[in-house]
């Protein structure tokens, strides 16, 4: 039995945020952002919920379409990680 569907449907009810922001401070080598892109497109393929956007019709209810963007990939360099924190939070409140 899949509980993603009713799991979203009492988030949206309670007003609560279906976005999860993770963040992570490196130290050393620099990042090989291509792999890293290469990594997580493989990941998203292989789990429909990375590939799910939750849309709203005129009545306000809630359904799931397939969306294949790929996830967003954002480089911070030289802030600590509150800030980078703040930074991504104010990018996944912008429309895509």
């Amino acid at each position: 039995m899949d509980l993603m569907p009713s799991f979203w449907g009492r988030s949206v009810a309670s007003g609560g945020n279906l976005n999860h922001l993770h963040a992570v401070q490196l130290k050393g080598p620099r990042l090989d952002m291509k792999r890293l892109r290469v990594a997580l497109d493989r990941l998203q393929a292989q789990h429909p919920r990375l590939r799910a956007r939750l849309c709203f019709d005129a009545c306000g209810q809630h359904y799931l379409v397939e969306d294949k963007t790929p996830l967003p990939i954002y480089e911070k360099m030289g802030q600590d990680l509150a800030t980078m924190n703040l930074d991504l939070e104010a990018a996944l409140l912008i429309p895509g």
